[in-house]
């Protein structure tokens, strides 16, 4: 094995990481999971974001909209800046990845998730995650769905994972009790059929 594949992190793992750091703030993102705005900023922008602590617990760090991608998960080994005399778009000078750990979308609307699958499809990174949102009833078969997408590329080897965010509503919810909870919920897709990860 060589130091580029031993360095990977595994769906399990991160899947892991993933729900520890969200059982951690779980009380926080049931408070502002009315707000599409409140909530994508600290899953994704905030400094102590979710996807910045999950990083950490890697040793890795994050950027976000790094090419249209919500966040980049990399090591400082992995960049380098780019300086072009002739550019005629942007900034001449630019920071760079040579490699992409974990390309990370964050989707509220699941309908919108099947376009992240898509976007991760064309996207050079070792792993690729969505989180997006459902009922647990439904996760497998929107998994399926996913899968769909996968089985009409053209690239092997995709390793892209979706984790749903499932809201199980507590049963007294609404006579001033505690909120419900969130169960996480995910998939390694495959170009034949979802892989649930425990």
């Amino acid at each position: 094995m060589n130091g580029e594949e031993k360095d990977k992190i595994s769906n399990e793992e991160f899947f892991e990481a993933w729900k520890t750091v969200c059982t951690e703030n779980e009380k926080h993102l049931l408070n502002i999971s009315g707000s599409t705005s409140d909530y994508t900023n600290f899953i994704l922008k905030k400094d102590d974001s979710i996807i910045t602590k999950v990083a950490e617990k890697f040793g890795l760090e994050t950027y976000t909209e790094y090419y249209h991608i919500d966040a980049v998960l990399y090591k400082q080994v992995d960049c380098f800046e780019s300086v072009s005399e002739y550019k005629t778009w942007g900034k001449r000078k630019d920071f760079c990845l040579k490699r992409i750990r974990i390309a990370f979308e964050h989707e509220n609307n699941l309908s919108t998730a099947y376009q992240e699958i898509i976007h991760l499809l064309t996207t050079k990174a070792d792993k690729k995650i969505v989180v997006t949102y459902a009922e647990k009833e439904n996760t497998e078969k929107h998994a399926k769905d996913f899968c769909k997408i996968i089985e009409k590329d053209k690239n092997d080897g995709q390793n892209i994972m979706v984790i749903f965010g499932c809201y199980i509503k507590n049963e007294d919810e609404g006579k001033d009790e505690e909120k419900g909870k969130f169960e996480w919920i995910g998939y390694e897709l495959t170009d034949k059929e979802p892989k649930k990860i425990n």
